[in-house]
């Protein structure tokens, strides 16, 4: 049993400073790491270092996509205790605390219990990341608390409380402040004693719940890590397979390294486009393709994760969690890739093995004979055997692609090369603004067949050769590798090819 810490992220921004929560956070017995505010998308971003606990606090909404309540279950699917509270957390534990969710805090009941309803009553105003988010608004679910607060206080009246609130709900969540309400009270002939009284307790008697709630979410998960039952499964939450769920994860899985997050599916475009040996290795995954579809027609099932791990050698030489959590890093795969990825090779080489009535006809007459099943079967053509494999016209499936290339130990080489592509294409873009797009689509193809050592007319089929599923997919990788190429061999740095 491995002893190695559990492990806690928190999504915090506006609603404390970071210095400050962080030194609330040494009271964790556990490795924490704090993360800006969450948007969409980031989550999954965390697909091969998931830690244990995720608490949501802050989160991003109005000029980016906002957490997708699909992420956290997902999160919730594979083991993750998730709790939210203060903020975007509150909101999102209060829509998903049914699934499994847990809201923490005054802020998450009120929104549970109907007290409040709207996102934009914990949105503020804030700064970016280089200073530390900092508010400059209040959120209108404190200035409410503290309005009611005072007037309980029998600081203001009834009716003042009541208009002050109505009047800060009226504003843009840009522009609440509590000066901006002292302003209106002063606009509208306040008692100067009153305005005196209320100003003096905002500045000095009132409560920021926002805050209170963050800490108590720190409290919450200090005792959910010492409890017994931190590591045991949770109760199962499953998460539908959609074609949207399918995108989005194929736009933000992947890897990021001086400011550069490249999704694996893009580095697999990289591959596709500068690989020699790609062709050949696209017609090796699809014949695996077509033995899993015969697989699934024969019912043949795939193996328990046990049984493959034990027949994996690497996996067996290790005698550690950290070794293997060190190997599954190295090649930037989780272990249920690893698990997926071992139990197709297997199916295929059970089919193989079926379609083998005696060893004098070799694999070769196996895979042709399976391919040839498959494809009247399917309807399939010769030329479409090859081609990109899809889940539905137009939504690629190269799960299988990228796994493959990863455990094989590829798929390092080429996520560096694609970062320092990409990389470049960012610093020629700021020294050359609109270059990308000055480079017309005839060069690109010119520069393709002349890579790829095929004629200007060819190229159609040599994309589909090489598994690119649309020619904008081409084109997206084309440019900064052109670029690259051609704008970097003065300082004798050009790209090159990816390993065979």
């Amino acid at each position: 049993m491995s002893s190695e810490r559990l492990r806690a992220y928190f999504f915090i921004g506006p609603t404390m400073p970071k210095a400050e929560f962080r030194e609330a956070c040494e009271s964790l017995d556990a490795d924490v790491m704090l993360l800006p505010p969450v948007q969409q998308g980031d989550i999954l971003r965390l697909d091969r270092n998931l830690p244990d606990f995720i608490g949501i606090i802050d989160g991003l909404f109005f000029k980016v996509p906002a957490i997708l309540h699909k992420e956290i279950l997902w999160a919730m699917e594979r083991g993750i205790r998730v709790l939210g509270a203060s903020s975007l957390g509150a909101l999102r534990a209060a829509e998903l605390d049914v699934f499994g969710m847990e809201g923490v805090g005054r802020i998450y009941r009120m929104y549970k219990e109907g007290e409040i309803d709207g996102d934009d009553e914990v949105a503020v105003l804030h700064t970016a990341e280089a200073d530390d988010y900092r508010s400059l608004t209040e959120p209108l679910v404190n200035i409410r608390h503290n309005l009611l607060q005072a007037r309980d206080r029998d600081i203001i009246s009834s009716r003042n409380a009541a208009a002050f609130i109505a009047h800060a709900k009226s504003l843009p969540f840009t522009e609440r402040s509590y000066a901006a309400l002292l302003s209106m009270a002063r606009s509208e002939g306040l008692d100067a004693d009153e305005l005196n009284a209320l100003r003096s307790f905002l500045r000095t008697g009132s409560t920021n719940l926002k805050r209170e709630d963050a800490l108590l979410l720190l409290h919450v998960v200090g005792q959910r890590l010492s409890e017994s039952s931190s590591r045991s499964v949770r109760t199962p939450v499953r998460v539908r397979r959609t074609i949207f769920f399918h995108l989005l994860q194929r736009e933000y899985i992947g890897d990021s390294a001086h400011g550069i997050h490249v999704a694996d599916v893009q580095v697999l475009s990289f591959y596709k486009l500068l690989s020699i040996s790609f062709p050949r290795f696209l017609r090796r995954m699809a014949l695996r393709w077509l033995a899993l579809d015969q697989a699934h027609h024969l019912g043949i099932l795939p193996a328990p994760a046990d049984t493959v791990l034990a027949a994996f050698r690497p996996w067996q030489e290790m005698h550690s969690e950290v070794e293997r959590r060190a190997f599954l890093k190295e090649h930037f795969l989780s272990q249920d890739d690893l698990v997926t990825t071992l139990q197709e090779r297997r199916m295929e080489s059970q089919v193989i093995a079926l379609s083998e009535p005696n060893q004098s006809s070799g694999r070769n007459a196996a895979c042709r004979r399976i391919v040839a099943e498959v494809s009247t079967r399917a309807g399939l053509s010769d030329r479409e055997r090859t081609r990109p494999m899809l889940i539905r016209p137009g939504v690629p499936d190269e799960d299988m692609l990228v796994r493959e290339l990863k455990l094989r130990g590829r798929f390092h080489g080429a996520l560096r090369q694609s970062q320092r592509v990409l990389r470049f294409k960012v610093e020629m873009s700021n020294s050359i603004p609109g270059l990308s797009e000055a480079l017309s689509v005839e060069r690109l193809e010119r520069w393709f067949a002349q890579r790829s050592g095929v004629a200007p007319e060819c190229i159609d089929q040599t994309l589909l050769n090489r598994g690119f599923t649309s020619f904008r997919e081409f084109l997206a990788v084309a440019q900064p590798a052109y670029m690259e190429e051609h704008f970097r061999t003065v300082r004798g740095s050009a790209v090159s090819t990816f390993e065979r």
